[in-house]
């Protein structure tokens, strides 16, 4: 009941406030007639059914004025269709009212971005017509406004086709870039007339101009130089018809061929190993259609069923799978993208491969010569070339297998003064962070003079006089035994000089003298010299042949003394170049020792006679090889000397005289030889019978010491068929 009363007051305000409204524009037309009577252009707004519009009344409000009242009219009607009044309030504040529907459709803006303006939504067929608008002002005169409000008409879908060919479906081209692009988009014409533009994505293109003939209307779109940013995308032709809001359109994508734009070679590492099978990644970007990827080493192909390639839009990749080896270090891998349809057109991008390994080593000579012709004497320097990444940290030299120098970084190895000793195998060894490695190895033959093998260069030779020896001479010339030239001389008190008394032979690298001396001054220093293509021996083969003699005294003698006997022990002296034998004699100790030695060196030197002989037949005697005497029969208590001295054919040393009582023991006197009793009887015999005795001692004395000599002769050495053969069994020859 009380929402009754209250809509029944509002509704009597309105009618009361439209009869007031009606009776004050009925004056104020009856005021204003003549000014609706002038001639308005009208502003024409399209629209369509559905949609809405937008009635333009640009109010221009003059300087220190207001607006009072806007009121809007349709064709010739008399009453407004939609007032807004701001009498005596703001603008802001204004009453807006409307005639039938309109009041849900429409609504008056007196100021915005586009001006005072009337927007209806929803049109309808019977809001197409003729609008005005009267602006009045506080002070000022009244402003008037004609918009005609009418139907667009909708166009046909628009057409894009080739200017010279047929339509195009969805994709135009292939184009290359830089190529012109010449495209047409038609559609028939309506009212008002269609505005065709050109897009790109959400960019208008300015490129074209606009034809229209008989009932179609065509825009042309011409570019000079297609640019490789167009390739994939929608070219569209857009046709905006004003008041309709839906704008028509079409589009097709461009195909256009563009070339490379970037590529790179990628890897993980900057250094690789040998041995290493090693993936290199290639890059080709922005080629359309897609790129061929080829690979290059040093320019050259590189044809290899481990290549793989990938296309993924305008992007191609390609893989390339190598094994590393030390030949591929320091060289440039490439890699080349090119689009088949640009002749001649290409991107590369390389990488240097920097491939670590265990030094490469070859071992030359420097200058480049023969080296199996080195000369003694000559100046060689060899070179340790190394190929070797990182660089080496050590070289090392070697000779017969021996380290004979250890450097750093030098790879020179110099031999000053080649001789004999430089000869034999050469080898170098390179070390890095990678390994080790050594060299084959390089032999060295020095070409030299002769000179003496082991064994060869001194030599001792004892001879006697009119005997033949036979001395042979064997030198080294290395590679050089042609051409060998033998020569022998003989250095003694006259001096040096050429060998007369002997025979020479040669052959090869042996000489031979067969050489007899017929008195003491061919005795001395025999030397045998060689002379081959690189020169004369320079330090000859020695013989040096003496005249054998006497030999030394023996020395060093022991005695022992056990109850089996005595032994006697010695050291042989200088045999004086024959072969000599030990004597050891036993004699009473009744005389001085000084008398019995006397005697016995002047029996042992033959300065005695058979008269002036004071010597005693000794009570034994022993002949050997060796200086070792074993003696058993000697009586307890009795002083006797011992007498030893070696022999050979030259004569007698001189003697060793020892002294010795045998002491008293159990058995010592068992034996007694029949020897000594004779000869201590022989010690009675009167003076007058002593010089007759010392004649036939004497004279037997010698035919015993040359029975012993046959004796021990016949026992150890053998008979030889000549006189030469038999002194040559008494030669020994040293070699010094």
């Amino acid at each position: 009941m009380k929402r009754n009363s209250t809509l029944l007051i509002i509704m009597r305000i309105k009618c009361l406030f439209l009869i007031s409204f009606w009776i004050w524009l009925r004056v104020f037309s009856a005021c204003a007639n003549e000014d609706f009577q002038k001639p308005i252009l009208p502003t024409i707004v399209w629209t369509e059914l559905g949609g809405e519009a937008v009635l333009p009344c640009a109010v221009s409000i003059p300087s220190g004025d207001k607006i009072n009242m806007v009121l809007w009219f349709k064709d010739f009607t008399g009453i407004p269709i939609y007032s807004f009044d701001a009498r005596g309030v703001d603008m802001s504040n204004g009453i807006h009212m409307a005639i039938s529907d309109l009041e849900k459709r429409c609504f008056f803006s007196p100021s915005g971005p586009k001006g005072g303006h009337l927007k209806i939504q929803k049109i309808n067929k019977g809001d197409a017509g003729s609008y005005k608008c009267r602006v009045d002002f506080l002070n000022s005169p009244t402003q008037l406004y004609k918009v005609n409000l009418t139907f667009a008409d909708q166009p046909s879908m628009p057409i894009i086709f080739p200017t010279s060919s047929l339509e195009v479906e969805s994709v135009a081209g292939p184009y290359r870039e830089g190529d012109s692009l010449d495209l047409t988009c038609s559609v028939n014409t309506g009212n008002p007339t269609p505005q065709l533009t050109w897009w790109i994505e959400n960019d208008q293109l300015t490129h074209a101009f606009v034809k229209e003939y008989d009932s179609k209307i065509s825009s042309r779109l011409i570019m000079n130089s297609l640019p490789r940013s167009y390739n994939g995308k929608l070219l569209e032709c857009r046709v905006n018809v004003s008041g309709i809001s839906r704008i028509l359109s079409e589009t097709i994508h461009l195909n256009v061929y563009v070339k490379p734009i970037a590529v790179s070679v990628l890897s993980g590492n900057n250094f690789i190993n040998d041995g290493d099978s090693t993936k290199f990644v290639c890059e080709c970007f922005g080629s359309n259609p897609p790129a061929v990827v080829s690979w290059l080493l040093d320019r050259e192909p590189i044809r290899s069923s481990a290549i793989t390639a990938m296309h993924v839009g305008t992007t191609t990749t390609s893989m390339l799978t190598i094994r590393v080896d030390p030949s591929l270090n320091g060289k440039w891998l490439f890699c080349r993208c090119e689009n088949l349809e640009f002749p001649q057109y290409y991107l590369e991008d390389k990488k240097l491969l920097q491939v670590h390994y265990k030094p490469i080593v070859q071992i030359l000579t420097r200058p480049k010569y023969n080296f199996n012709k080195v000369r003694e004497g000559d100046n060689v320097s060899l070179e340790c070339s190394v190929n070797a990444n990182p660089t080496v940290n050590v070289i090392r030299w070697f000779h017969d297998g021996k380290i004979v120098e250890t450097v750093n970084n030098k790879s020179i190895y110099n031999l000053k003064d080649v001789s004999l000793y430089s000869e034999g195998d050469y080898e170098c060894e390179a070390s890095n962070k990678e390994g080790q490695s050594r060299s084959s190895k390089l032999t060295m033959n020095v070409l030299h003079a002769p000179f003496c093998q082991e064994g060869f260069k001194k030599q001792s030779i004892i001879a006697t006089l009119h005997e033949t020896i036979i001395l042979q001479c064997e030198i080294e010339s290395g590679m050089i035994n042609r051409h060998v030239q033998f020569f022998w001389t003989l250095n003694n008190t006259r001096g040096v000089q050429n060998v007369v008394n002997g025979e020479i032979q040669s052959a090869g690298k042996v000489s031979i003298l067969k050489y007899t001396p017929e008195s003491e001054e061919d005795f001395g220093v025999l030397a045998c010299w060689a002379q081959n293509d690189i020169g004369p021996q320079k330090i000859p083969c020695y013989f040096y042949v003496t005249l054998a003699h006497k030999p030394e005294r023996l020395k060093n003698c022991v005695t022992n003394n056990s109850i089996q006997g005595l032994k006697i022990s010695c050291e042989p002296g200088f045999d004086g170049g024959l072969q000599q034998y030990f004597v050891l004699e036993v004699r009473l100790a009744n005389n001085s020792k000084v008398d019995i030695a006397n005697d016995v060196i002047d029996q042992l030197n033959d300065e005695a006679t058979a008269t002036e002989s004071k010597t005693i037949e000794p009570l034994l005697k022993q002949c050997k090889e060796n200086p070792v005497f074993d003696i058993f029969s000697l009586q307890i208590g009795i002083p006797y000397i011992f007498i030893l001295y070696a022999i050979n054919l030259k004569g007698k040393s001189e003697p060793v005289v020892l002294s010795q009582e045998m002491k008293s023991s159990s058995t010592a006197n068992v034996v007694v030889s029949s020897e000594i009793s004779a000869a201590q009887d022989m010690v009675t015999i009167p003076t007058i019978y002593i010089a007759i005795l010392a004649l036939i001692i004497l004279i037997a004395s010698l035919v015993i010491m040359t029975a012993i000599i046959l004796a021990c002769r016949t026992n150890n050495v053998m008979r030889h068929e000549n006189a030469n053969n038999e002194r040559n069994n008494f030669r020994i020859a040293y070699s010094i």
